[in-house]
C-alpha cells in the first residue's frame, strides 16, 4: 500500500513539474511574441516619422521655390495691356461686383475660385474697390497664403494698383505711418505684409516672410 502512495505522488509531482514546464514554456513564448509585436510598433513608428519628415522637408522645399517664383514675378511683373484686358476678360459690373465681394472675403478654401475669377474678371476700372475689399478682409493664419497669392495676382495684372495698395497698408500695419513707396517691390513687401497684418482678426500683427 504505502508503495502504491509513493508511486500515485511521485506521479502527481511528475505531472505538475510537466504542466510547469508547459506553461514556462508558453510564457516565454508569449513573451517573444510581444516583444516581436513591440518591435514591429516601433518599426512601423520610426517608418512613419521618417515618411513625415521626408514629407514635410519636401512641402518646405516647394513652398520656397514657390515664394522665390513669386517674387520674381511680382518684382517684374508682365502685365496685359488694356486692350488684352478688354479683350479677353470680363469687364461687367456684375462680375466686378460679386469679385469685390470675395475679395474681402479671402481664405485658404476659396483661394482657387477667386483666382480663377481673377484670370477671367477684368477690374482694371474698379482697382481701388479690389484694393480697399482686400486690405480689409479678416484672415485667419490659415488664409495669409492665400491672401499673398491674390494681391500679388492682382499686382501682377493692374499697373496701377501698387499705389493704393502702398496707400491703404499703413493704417492696418502701423496706424499714423506713411505711405509706402508704389514700386514693384513695395507692393511685393505689401502683399505679404497685409496678408500678415490682417491675420489677428484685422487688427494687426507681425509682417509675415516676404514672397
Amino acid at each position: 500500500m504505502a508503495g502504491n502512495t509513493a508511486a500515485v505522488a511521485a506521479s502527481k509531482l511528475a505531472l505538475a513539474a510537466e504542466q510547469r514546464c508547459r506553461e514556462e514554456k508558453a510564457e516565454g513564448a508569449r513573451k517573444k511574441h510581444e516583444e516581436a509585436l513591440r518591435a514591429l510598433a516601433e518599426a512601423e513608428r520610426v517608418a512613419r516619422e521618417e515618411a513625415d519628415a521626408k514629407l514635410r522637408a519636401e512641402d518646405a522645399a516647394r513652398a520656397r521655390e514657390a515664394r522665390v517664383a513669386l517674387r520674381a514675378a511680382n518684382l517684374d511683373p508682365q502685365r496685359p495691356d488694356a486692350a488684352a484686358l478688354k479683350k479677353n476678360m470680363d469687364s461687367s459690373i456684375k462680375r466686378n461686383t460679386a469679385l469685390i465681394k470675395k475679395l474681402g472675403r479671402i481664405t485658404e478654401e476659396g483661394r482657387a475660385g477667386i483666382i480663377d475669377d481673377l484670370r477671367k474678371v477684368n477690374i482694371s476700372k474698379y482697382v481701388t474697390e479690389a484694393v480697399a475689399a482686400a486690405v480689409e478682409s479678416r484672415l485667419r493664419a490659415a488664409d495669409v497664403p492665400a491672401a499673398v497669392e491674390v494681391i500679388s495676382i492682382l499686382h501682377q495684372t493692374y499697373p496701377d494698383f501698387a499705389g493704393p495698395l502702398a496707400e491703404s497698408l499703413p493704417r492696418f500695419i502701423c496706424p499714423g505711418a506713411k505711405a509706402f513707396a508704389p514700386s514693384a517691390a513695395a507692393a511685393l513687401a505689401a502683399a505679404a505684409a497685409a496678408a500678415a497684418a490682417l491675420t489677428a482678426d484685422g487688427h494687426g500683427g507681425t509682417p509675415a516672410e516676404v514672397p
